[in-house]
């Protein structure tokens, strides 16, 4: 599924453009090598990986789009490998019932097959993550040495393909603090042969005489991760981007301190609510707060969501921006599934934690949850992350909502199985007083919303991928390759352009209609998309001005670019069109 018709959709992004380099350039054997010299944006775990496939394929004299198009296979593939095994893993932590819920619900969700029909690197450092998780947790006393030097090498790699993987290892160690001295011992040796797995790549870098760009480029990875937060910018390697990112974060820290009782009096009222529902709901008192709770809860929920669509009605008649709401009506269209996973994930993380708790794998999968969602709140609390990093959090939250659906089902087939649950200690002699109820209606619920989750999510794969089409850039490569003369000067609005067609175009980001002018710029690939972020800088006004400046040579439009278009600005001032009945558009 994930693998059907990749040349369809979804559309390139340029992070695919910027990873497919130094795999290419390492697989002709130039090395690890990016445009401007050694690549450090990212460690080379990934593109070592991308540079076998690239040799063994034969891609190294194919142009880029059919290169790009067949190195998204790779992604596939780890798709199909982690799908097997969160079969193993599921059966490893409840039963192959448990196993094939995860399993089904990654396959079939829409924001999983968005990620990974691309090349991007989180798929298989969330692979490497789920490997280590797998080898470490046992039911004995703790993991074997070969299991914690195993875990530990996964875990390496999992930080070697993206750095951020090293917060999983909060995760476990996280559990063995929740489980006892011996189990911490065991997961800080993990940690400890994780991080010498990854002390490789520095120790490479020192050797070869790129020291001092391997720790700048870290120092900027760690001050864009910080420009995340509200109110700050990029800054380019070369300064002192530490003590610039770390004053725009104590900053932030001193504001969010300010309203952090508030906050934090939120986020436990919405804890003690769920706890209400879930552990004193037979109790009058507690079921008349909770209903309290509720009505406060969605006139909160209320105000906000009204406040946000407000905003975007705004941006509509003041034409400042696309449809937005039609778009985000889009979004909700695709990924409702998703995002409805990931809020599952967060209350069935709750009742990990209060009903199973006494079972060590409830404890594991609720750890590695806290860790996921901790970090990803972080973002969404302090500032803006892109939504790729989602895919960090939907791992964790198909794990733990397969396997608390796998336990619930088992105890609504067993109602012994349920008050042990409910207790947490085994059941022993006559008198308990267990009352069995059908099973037929307690399954009913569950069993019919995994069905319509998963109808919901084959509709939505057979339209976006099974008949839909997202190639927009492809489309526009082959007219620009077919009519436009190699070294051109191309403005463009987002780095997939310049991935496409440099060197063989000069490839300039102008964003004010003075430099067009000068420099007599005659093409122009933009997208309707561009100007609405706005993305790289682009302002509606430059947009609109370049509409209303050029005539389109083809448009495109598609789910990810919404209308790109290449466009043509004659700079002759009363030379007419050339060709106008046969101009595309």
């Amino acid at each position: 599924m994930h693998g059907y018709r990749l040349s369809a959709a979804p559309d390139f992004l340029a992070d695919e453009g910027l990873y497919f380099l130094p795999g290419r350039n390492l697989a002709s054997g130039a090395g690890l090598l990016g445009d401007r010299g050694v690549f450090f944006w990212h460690p080379p775990v990934y593109f070592l990986v991308e540079a076998v496939y690239i040799k063994l394929a034969g891609l190294l004299d194919d142009d880029v789009v059919t290169a790009l198009y067949s190195v998204r296979w790779l992604n596939v593939s780890f798709s199909a490998a982690t799908a097997g095994l969160l079969v193993l893993f599921g059966r490893k932590l409840h039963s192959y019932k448990a196993g094939l819920l995860m399993a089904g619900i990654f396959v079939l969700d829409p924001y999983v097959q968005r990620i990974n029909r691309r090349g991007m690197l989180e798929t298989l450092a969330m692979l490497f993550t789920l490997i280590g998780l797998y080898i470490f947790f046992t039911r004995r006393q703790g993991p074997t040495r070969w299991q914690q030097l195993g875990a530990g090498v996964a875990f390496g790699l999992a930080i070697l393909t993206k750095e951020p993987m090293a917060l999983e290892l909060l995760a476990v160690l996280g559990f063995a603090a929740w489980s006892g001295w011996a189990r911490l011992r065991d997961a800080v040796h993990v940690a400890a042969i994780a991080s010498l797995v990854y002390l490789v790549y520095p120790i490479w870098a020192v050797a070869i005489g790129q020291g001092d760009s391997y720790f700048r480029f870290r120092s900027y990875g760690l001050g864009r991760f910080f420009s995340l937060l509200k109110g700050a910018d990029w800054q380019p390697p070369g300064i002192d981007v530490l003590t610039a990112a770390g004053l725009r974060l104590l900053n932030d820290v001193l504001v969010a301190i300010g309203r952090f009782p508030s906050h934090l009096l939120g986020v436990l009222g919405g804890l003690a609510l769920v706890i209400l529902l879930l552990r004193f709901r037979h109790r009058a008192e507690a079921r008349y707060l909770a209903i309290f709770g509720t009505i406060c809860c969605g006139l909160i929920g209320f105000s906000l969501v009204g406040g946000t669509l407000r905003t975007w009605f705004f941006s509509l008649r003041t034409n400042r921006s696309p449809p937005l709401v039609e778009n985000v009506l889009t979004m909700l269209s695709q990924y409702l599934m998703s995002y409805l996973v990931i809020v599952l994930g967060v209350l069935f993380t709750a009742i990990l934690v209060l009903r199973f708790r006494h079972r060590a794998e409830a404890r594991y999968l609720a750890m590695w949850s806290v860790v996921s969602y901790g970090f990803i709140g972080f973002g969404l609390t302090f500032g803006k992350i892109s939504d790729h990093f989602f895919y960090y959090v939907i791992l964790p939250a198909i794990a733990v909502v397969g396997y608390v659906l796998a336990a619930l089902l088992e105890s609504a087939a067993s109602p012994l199985a349920e008050e042990q649950d409910r207790i947490g200690q085994p059941l022993r002699g006559p008198g308990w007083p267990v009352r069995a109820k059908p099973v037929g209606v307690r399954l009913v619920l569950p069993v019919s919303a995994l069905l319509v989750m998963s109808l919901y999510n084959g509709y939505q794969w057979l339209d976006t991928y099974g008949r839909g089409v997202d190639n927009s850039y492809a489309r526009i490569y082959r007219y620009v390759r077919e009519n436009v003369p190699p070294g051109e000067t191309i403005s463009v609005g987002s780095d997939v352009s310049n991935y496409l067609f440099s060197p063989d175009y000069v490839i300039q980001f102008h964003r004010n209609p003075k430099s067009v002018t000068d420099e007599q710029v005659r093409y122009f690939i933009l997208s309707s998309k561009d100007s609405w972020g706005p993305y790289h800088s682009l302002r509606r006004e430059f947009y609109d001005w370049v509409m209303q400046e050029t005539r389109p040579l083809i448009e495109a439009e598609g789910v990810t670019f919404w209308k790109l278009g290449l466009y043509y600005r004659d700079v002759t001032p009363g030379r007419a069109w050339e060709n106008e009945e046969t101009r595309p558009g």
